[in-house]
Formats: C-alpha cells, structure tokens, sequence
C-alpha cells in the first residue's frame, strides 16, 4: 500500500484526525475512469463480423465462418442452424445481434469439436491394424504438431479439396510452416515434452554443490536447448546432431540469426 515516509507530525494525531483527510494527508478513496469509447473498430471485432449482420443471410456467414475455423473442418448446415438459433433467442429476449453472436461464439468454445481434434474411423476399415486420415484430419494434425494451433486457411482448403496428398504438396505445406514464425512451438512444446526441459522449473540443486544456479542459469539451459533444436530442424541437421554435436550456437551464424 502507499503510505508517506517520515511523517512525524501525525504521531502526535489522534486515532480518529490520523484518518481524516482535512487534518492527514490520507486518501479516502481512488476512483478509476475508463475505458474511454474508441472511435476505431477493433482488429478482432472487425475480423469476426465479415459483414452486416442487419443484412439478411450476413448472420449465417459469419456463424459459418467461424464455426468453419473453430473445428478445422468443413460445417453442415445443421450445425450452422443450431448456432444462429443462440443468436435468434438472444434477439428474441430483446438482445442485440452482437449479444447473440457472443453466445453463439461461447457454443462454439465449449464444443467438443472445438476442444478436441476428433479422428473418425471409416466402417469399412475397422477392425483393421490401421488406416489413412482424412486430409483435413491431417491437416490438423500436422498444424498442431508444428504450430501447436489449427490449420490456416491455405492448409485447410488443401484438405478440403482433397489435394493436400498430391505429389509435393504435402512437402511443400511442411516447409511452408516451417517457415512461419508460429513453428517455434515446435521446438517449445514438443522438444520440451520430449527434452524434459520443463522439468527444470521444478529443479532446486543443492546451492552449496551448484552455487551458480539461479533463475538466469535456468532459463538460459531452455533458451539454449530450444534453440539448438530449432536450428537442427530448420537448417535440416542430421539427427545424429542431437547426440554428438560438436558446435554451439554461437558458432554457427545462421541458426543464432534467427533468434537475433
């Protein structure tokens, strides 16, 4: 709390004038203003409604749009209906259209489409030791392992046009992402998992034995090691790198680059 340093005249204050703001210097109370109305529309609102939604159909496009993102694949038109109904009982019950897009927006959060990356097994192939994923359940799968997020949009419609497997393509989409500065999720979350590096947070050494370690020492053993994953991968190292190794990073240029 805030308080003022050497204030000797208030010792001699009674109980009741020490907090009384004619007679002390105290505060009664702190009001806040704000947040002020913003002249201009926000990024996210502006990305969400992609028209207006007084305009007849405007509605169903954006449910549809969105739903189309939240689960990463193709939406029917009765999963279509069963969101905009959120948005006809909102204005029912005298709400705006925004008001029940917001709920619409809070289905789609908690449906297990969205939580989850749903796999389904063809019937005609159960029973069997394995079987090949749709495209747009690969296109998932690789969006999470290398972005740790779902698919954009070039990825998805791939999928959806089923031309992800063609020859090339799917390579081609790989470097793509790798490329993008959201691949370094990658080497943050698989290589942590696989590394063990998150454990260090939990790692409390005997200061006597290790009098150098400290947070600064630990974050940079994660820095360090996130980093030479990421440049194995990116520059296409052999995986023996990972096992004998004879370089750091700050001898090799072109991986600490990417990190400058």
């Amino acid at each position: 709390m805030p308080g003022f340093i050497n204030d000797d005249f208030a010792k001699n204050l009674s109980s009741k004038d020490q907090f009384d703001r004619k007679k002390n210097k105290y505060p009664d109370s702190i009001v806040f203003t704000g947040p002020f109305a913003s002249n201009v529309e926000r990024a996210s609102r502006k990305k969400i409604l992609i028209c207006d939604p007084k305009v007849p159909g405007c509605v169903n496009r954006i449910i549809s749009t969105l739903a189309h993102h939240a689960y990463r694949r193709p939406v029917t038109p009765k999963e279509v209906a069963a969101l905009v109904h959120f948005v006809d009982q909102a204005r029912a019950e005298g709400q705006s259209v925004e008001q029940g897009l917001q709920l619409a927006i809070e289905a789609m959060l908690v449906s297990p489409h969205f939580l989850f990356r749903i796999e389904h097994d063809n019937p005609a192939e159960r029973g069997l030791l394995g079987h090949p994923l749709s495209e747009v359940e690969l296109a998932s799968r690789l969006s999470y392992f290398l972005w740790s997020s779902m698919p954009d949009d070039e990825l998805l419609g791939l999928a959806e046009i089923g031309k992800l497997r063609l020859p090339g393509v799917l390579d081609k989409q790989v470097t793509r992402l790798l490329a993008d500065p959201r691949s370094a999720a990658l080497a943050e979350n698989f290589a942590g998992q696989w590394l063990e590096v998150r454990n260090l947070d939990e790692v409390n050494p005997d200061p006597k034995k290790f009098p150098a370690w400290g947070p600064e020492l630990r974050d940079a053993m994660k820095t360090e090691t996130r980093m030479f994953f990421d440049s194995i991968v990116r520059e296409n190292r052999p995986i023996s790198d990972f096992i004998d190794a004879r370089y750091n990073l700050s001898e090799r240029s072109p991986s600490q680059a990417l990190w400058d």
